[in-house]
């Protein structure tokens, strides 16, 4: 069985690519430019503006129809101006402190929710955010604190006790943190990121793969193409192909098609899925499909963090295939993106000094 060594460490870039327990959760939007139907509005709020210039609710719509287009500045710009109008509104102080956390100013979003608490806010976001704030801060029992607040005011949103067990997860608390993802899922039975949080725990904290793969399990059967659930599956089976002795061929290849098949879910249900697209192709080829290893491997982005192990690989299999100038040119790739490298750096001078020496 011919087999190209891949010896390039990827454990920190991994880390660094997939769910964690250290990033507080719906902190994202959707961007992309404002439908015709936004624009109208924006203009029709305006017109109702400059007939009536002290009604602090038509800037307070107006600033979450800018936000909706992308507008961040003139959203804040509107929402101060609905608050110099009517200061003691929990709802703006609130819609201040969610602008201030898009513009990473957790000082002034604290302030802003704090001031939203204070007038007596029933927006059980108001106090979630708070806790988001903190958690940011690595604050965990402050921030544990304003989810229990969320919960108080709405025990039935699955994301406050997930919240609460990513904090238990990150100060080691590993089965406080297991019995608030299981409360998410009773309150959400499809609640990704708790499954998501579960498998992990077991797989790779707790060393239970046995629950691993129940939780997985399950995950699946809610569901099936869901692109995280079946990237592990395919880490499952890749990991299960990498331990079949080397005599055995035929469970050897069983396994790389079963982790083939699960990244191609995972990629067909979102294309630019790096790590699937990455742990593919090393499966490819160890199965000595080397064009579409190649294939897969190319199309890792160069912002992405598994861009210096993708060209690290395409410089092995170029190596592989005596292309000794494409091997330096993947080589010097990885170097270059991966500078702490050694790996990388040492092949460079092992290609330079071969081409030097005539191949």
């Amino acid at each position: 069985m011919k087999k190209i060594t891949f010896f390039f460490l990827l454990i920190s870039a991994l880390a660094a690519c997939k769910p964690s327990a250290n990033t507080p959760p719906n902190q994202e939007k959707a961007s992309g430019p404002a439908p015709d139907s936004v624009a109208q509005q924006i203009l029709n709020l305006t017109d109702q503006i400059k007939k009536d210039p002290t009604n602090y609710g038509l800037y307070h719509d107006r600033a979450l129809l800018w936000y909706e287009s992308d507008s961040l500045d003139r959203a804040v710009q509107d929402v101060d101006m609905a608050l110099s109008l009517y200061k003691n509104s929990p709802e703006l102080h609130h819609l201040r402190g969610f602008f201030a956390m898009a513009e990473n100013d957790t000082a002034l979003a604290e302030t802003e929710y704090l001031a939203a608490a204070g007038l007596g806010s029933r927006d059980p976001e108001t106090y979630y955010q708070l806790g988001q704030v903190f958690f940011f801060r690595k604050n965990y029992p402050e921030a544990e604190k304003w989810y229990g607040s969320a919960i108080k005011i709405n025990d039935q949103d699955p994301q406050y006790p997930f919240a609460i067990g990513l904090v238990r997860e990150v100060t080691a608390k590993y089965p406080a943190a297991i019995r608030q993802y299981e409360t998410a899922l009773k309150l959400d039975s499809a609640f990704a990121k708790a499954y998501d949080r579960l498998y992990d725990l077991y797989q790779n904290r707790l060393n239970q793969p046995e629950k691993a793969a129940k939780w997985l399990e399950t995950w699946l059967a809610f569901a099936p193409g869901h692109p995280m659930a079946r990237f592990y599956e395919g880490e499952k089976f890749r990991n299960e192909a990498l331990q079949v002795p080397e005599k055995n061929e035929t469970a050897f290849k069983e396994a790389l098609n079963k982790a083939v098949a699960s990244y191609s879910i995972a990629i067909n249900v979102d294309p630019n899925f790096a790590q699937a697209l990455f742990y593919r192709a090393e499966c490819f080829a160890l199965a000595e499909n080397y064009e579409s290893a190649i294939q897969d491997y190319s199309k890792i982005p160069a912002a992405h963090p598994f861009f210096a192990a993708a060209q690290f690989q395409l410089g092995a299999i170029a190596e592989y295939f005596q292309d000794y100038s494409g091997a330096l040119k993947h080589y010097r790739s990885a170097a270059a993106a991966n500078p702490d490298s050694k790996d990388a750096q040492r092949a460079v001078k092992e290609m330079e000094a071969r081409l030097q020496a005539g191949n």
